[in-house]
């Protein structure tokens, strides 16, 4: 359904920031990669959002629409999520926001596999590589098959949509709202795209553009290397999980840390199942700690008074 009232606008400000290059100390590069707290921070509420948006038609912008939608944060702010992107009609426009909608775990596992390309670049921007070795990195080494056209077709449409995807949050403190687009390209291989294909050989891409980016930002986030290779299923259960263990591992200086199962609940999508067969939830849920923990993000977990200890 799309809805006809006024489309809402997000007043935003940035402070510049001189240095393109980011250090990853205090992580290894060898089992992990570094992503933004910033960014990470607010990975949490995304099923949410994902969930929640709404559809807009953009009048100032001819046929173009957005996926819109906020939600308050623990820390008295609020995060919106907006997706803009062009249709015919509103019928197709519904279509694309559906897609949006199911696609989304997707598209935030390629996001981590340019962060962590970017990872090993050494910087923001702009870094260019091939897009088959984007996507070498969420396929398992024991693959012995060539990445196929029709993944290809699928990831650079990911691509496309996390390049029209922004994050906007509320720093309360400096009473300051941050844009934070998810990916920008900066150019693609049109030699390839002449070819009629539907996805370019090569692309530079930038992940965080240094003239937006707050100091606080340079924080980083450890996730590891194995939630490449998860599940899409798992995508927002590990990422949620590993960025409250680096907040957490910041303010109690700890490696271990406890959560309660209503929100691990929440975080690995199974609140519905919960409520339906608890049983069952709970089956699925330990699966998802023990892919975590073959994920290399856990090392061991234990079950103590309805919450879960984890040892990161």
């Amino acid at each position: 359904m799309i809805k006809k009232r006024s489309y809402p606008k997000e007043e935003t400000c940035t402070k510049k920031v001189s240095s393109n290059t980011f250090s990853c100390r205090n992580i290894d590069c060898t089992k992990g990669f570094g992503v933004t707290r910033d960014m990470l921070d607010r990975i949490q509420y995304l099923p949410e959002l994902i969930k929640s948006t709404e559809l807009y038609p953009v009048k100032e912008e001819g046929k173009t629409y957005a996926c819109y939608a906020k939600t308050p944060t623990s820390c008295m702010g609020e995060v919106v999520l907006e997706y803009k992107f062009q249709a015919n009609s509103d019928s197709a426009a519904i279509k694309e926001h559906e897609r949006f909608q199911k696609d989304f775990a997707a598209a935030l596992k390629l996001l981590m596999a340019f962060w962590s390309a970017a990872n090993k670049s050494g910087a923001f921007s702009p870094i260019d590589v091939r897009l088959t070795g984007i996507l070498k990195q969420m396929s398992k080494p024991t693959r012995k098959s060539s990445i196929s056209v029709k993944e290809k077709r699928y990831y650079w449409q990911q691509t496309k949509r996390l390049e029209s995807t922004k994050i906007t949050f509320w720093i309360k403190s400096k009473e300051l709202a941050v844009d934070m687009p998810l990916l920008k390209i900066d150019g693609s291989s049109q030699s390839e795209l002449k070819k009629q294909r539907d996805y370019p050989d090569r692309i530079s891409f930038t992940v965080l553009d240094p003239t937006l980016l707050q100091e606080r930002s340079y924080r980083l986030g450890a996730i590891s290397n194995g939630t490449l290779l998860l599940p899409l299923e798992d995508m927002f259960f590990a990422l949620a999980l590993q960025a409250r263990a680096a907040q957490r591992k910041k303010a109690k200086k700890t490696t271990s840390s406890r959560f309660d199962k209503e929100f691990l609940y929440k975080i690995g999508g199974l609140l519905k199942t919960k409520k339906s067969n608890e049983r069952q939830a709970k089956q699925h849920l330990l699966k998802k700690i023990n892919r975590a923990q073959k994920a290399g993000f856990i090392s061991s977990f234990k079950e103590k008074e309805g919450q879960f200890i984890f040892m990161f």
